[in-house]
């Protein structure tokens, strides 16, 4: 069926999305023909609108043919079909991309200007376009908004052929499709009118979205009102705005949300509460973990907590696995923990504060991955146990003092994915022992982005409740590192989060069940059963050689 013109094909998408109404939805249109059609789904929705900055790498001599796409945050995405099948040459794409990231750059200028995006982190985010033909544009987008910290993202197009649409369910939690489109047609061949969009259309379409912007009053704005007084505010982002009252007011409620106790981990509190005691900064430090599992992706919400997940591995067949059994106190090595000492880990131009453990004869080293994970006293109990047990510890702060106060930091999983793979590296040339990580909160989606970097060597991965779903399904797919996954009983939430997660591993992986313990582990020797169940992956996958994640079709970067 073909569409008169972009409008047209929004107004029919807005049709099949007004289940979101009412939701806590962002609409993000790809520019520049994607902002026409995602202007009228924001507008049915009641949504605010802006612009999800990406740029299509063209084949130089089959422009519309792409061969990868660029974004935000250092976005890539590279179809190896496509640069096989052209033979296109390294030095071809690179000047191709050169040339795109100037433009990215320009438009980003351009469309914002010096305003802030519209927050993201922890909403339903809409991603937009006219059509899909490889889907690297809407790809590159997806990994852009999921890096910002979206909850759950639904890309919605009007057209695209089965191979894309499918594809791209492994970086989207859902994609709408209203037509399929065939073997060796254009995207632009099912418009009556298909003309370019402009930047004005585009900067025009952005400004008449702003009174829609404003959310309906049954979004839980009492709670965003409790707590607008409770946090400092980043001054570059509290700033008069250029675009009109209304959407800078969906701004500054957005931030109060991203600011929630019940959404956010250690980055909520205000400079004020970093002087407070351990304790304190350690209950904010996994507060995010609370967070509404409804409002998170996964391949299947209606399915209810289990204990046990499958283990697969490279040469065995699925499998139903037993949740691991609790080890006893017995279990625990003895003898004093080696002292550590305060380093700084250079990571491009900032340097990372940590603390560093080598015992004698270590034969592996433990990254501790979370946002500020210095201060919290369930790491350093973990860290404690494996250094008795001969392994060697890097407690690092993947966010410095001065990021740590902005949940979106806390929220970009690709800038802390970066920083680990970056730590890593170190860490690896410092001591000459291979690396395994630990993480918590949103470090334990970073941990297990980063050890699906094509070619990193981790040796295994241990998830301590946190966020594992904000990792793109395409790179838990990808993970190759053991990974262990430790859950309490009590905490039926996070048991949701980390099963859906462990169903996109195709590696050997487990979900272990702490008996009786709640969210932050408080129970009485709740910590001490993680601290062995840890103990016990790391040293049972040391005479393993490290995984080297594979390397995807369609890769990021």
């Amino acid at each position: 069926m073909p569409f008169r013109n972009r409008r047209e094909a929004g107004r029919l998408l807005a049709g099949r999305l007004e289940r979101l109404c009412g939701q806590d939805v962002v609409v993000l249109g790809l520019p520049r023909g994607g902002v026409p059609v995602a202007h009228e789904v924001a507008k049915r929705l009641g949504a605010p609108l802006d612009v999800l900055m990406v740029r299509k790498l063209g084949v130089p001599w089959q422009p519309e043919l792409a061969f990868g796409a660029i974004g935000e945050q250092g976005v890539r995405v590279l179809n190896d079909d496509v640069i096989r099948r052209s033979r296109l040459g390294s030095a071809a794409r690179a000047t191709v991309e050169q040339s795109e990231r100037a433009e990215l750059e320009r438009r980003v200028r351009h469309y914002r200007d010096r305003d802030a995006p519209v927050p993201v982190a922890g909403r339903t985010v809409v991603v937009v376009d006219d059509g899909l033909a490889t889907g690297a544009s809407a790809e590159a987008g997806c990994r852009v908004a999921r890096g910002r910290g979206a909850a759950r993202i639904v890309l919605a197009v009007p057209v695209g052929p089965d191979d894309s649409t499918a594809r791209l369910r492994r970086v989207a939690d859902e994609v709408l499709r209203l037509e399929p489109l065939r073997a060796r047609q254009s995207v632009g061949s099912v418009y009556d009118d298909f003309t370019q969009v402009t930047d004005a259309e585009v900067a025009s379409l952005l400004t008449r979205s702003a009174p829609a912007a404003a959310p309906s009053p049954d979004r839980g704005h009492d709670r965003d009102r409790q707590h607008d007084g409770d946090r400092d505010r980043d001054p570059d982002r509290s700033r008069d705005r250029s675009r009109d009252d209304s959407r800078d007011q969906d701004r500054g409620r957005n931030r109060s949300r991203d600011l929630s106790p019940d959404e956010n981990q250690d980055a909520v509190r205000s400079r004020d509460e970093k002087a407070a005691p351990d304790r304190r900064r350690d209950q904010d430090q996994d507060r995010d973990q609370n967070r509404d599992p409804d409002r998170s992706r996964g391949p299947d919400r209606n399915r209810g907590p289990v204990a046990a997940v499958s283990v697969r591995s490279d040469t065995a067949p699925p499998a139903r696995a037993r949740s691991a059994d609790p080890p006893s106190a017995a279990d625990a090595p003895s003898g004093a923990a080696p002292p550590d000492r305060d380093v700084l880990v250079p990571v491009g131009c900032v340097r990372l504060a940590a603390r560093l453990a080598v015992p004698d004869g270590s034969k592996a080293m433990v990254v501790f991955a979370q946002g500020n994970s210095r201060h919290s006293p369930r790491n350093r109990h973990v860290a404690r146990t494996l250094n008795r047990a001969g392994l060697g510890t890097l407690v690092l702060d993947l966010l410095t003092d001065d990021e740590v106060g902005n949940s979106h930091n806390v929220f970009d999983i690709m800038l802390l994915a970066r920083r680990l793979n970056a730590a890593t590296l170190w860490l690896a040339r410092e001591t000459g022992l291979p690396v395994a990580y630990f993480g918590a909160g949103t470090g334990v989606a970073a941990a297990l982005e980063a050890a699906a970097v094509p070619g990193s060597d981790i040796l295994s991965i241990v998830c301590r409740g946190g966020r594992p779903d904000l990792a793109p399904p395409a790179a838990l797919a990808h993970v190759r590192a053991p990974t262990l996954f430790v859950v309490g009983s009590g905490d039926p939430r996070m048991l949701r989060l980390n099963r859906l997660a462990a169903d996109w591993l195709g590696c050997e992986h487990r979900l272990s069940v702490v008996p009786g313990a709640t969210h932050l582990f408080p129970e009485p020797d709740a910590m001490a059963t993680v601290a062995q169940l840890a103990r016990s992956w790391f040293t049972s996958h040391l005479g393993r050689p490290p995984a080297t994640a594979a390397s995807p079709t369609l890769r990021p970067v």
